[in-house]
């Protein structure tokens, strides 16, 4: 999310499940009279368009369909493997 925000790359694939707080540890508070203890995250992450990103998680700027791309982790990281890669050849708009 973080990247996306700052403008330093472009996220591509698909949307992530979110759960990006900014604490792990929510807080516990205890109301005086009733006893009933609440839990309240004090700290959220929010996407640009203000929805809570651990709710609704990181549109990527590029989506790529995971179903008509569903590829397993690329068997080599070398370039003209990777340039063979469907996802990247997605990506890169040469589909």
């Amino acid at each position: 999310m973080i990247i996306k925000q700052l403008g330093l790359g472009t996220l591509i694939g698909a949307n992530t499940y979110g759960g990006n707080m900014v604490i792990c540890e929510p807080w516990f508070f205890e109301l005086p009279y009733s006893h009933l203890i609440i839990l309240l995250e004090v700290q959220l992450a929010f996407n640009l368009d203000g929805s809570i990103n651990a709710v609704y998680g990181t549109r990527p700027g590029i989506c790529l369909d995971s179903g008509r791309f569903a590829t397993p982790y690329p068997k080599s990281y070398k370039k003209n493997d990777l340039l063979l890669d469907p996802w990247i050849i997605q990506a890169m708009g040469k589909n």
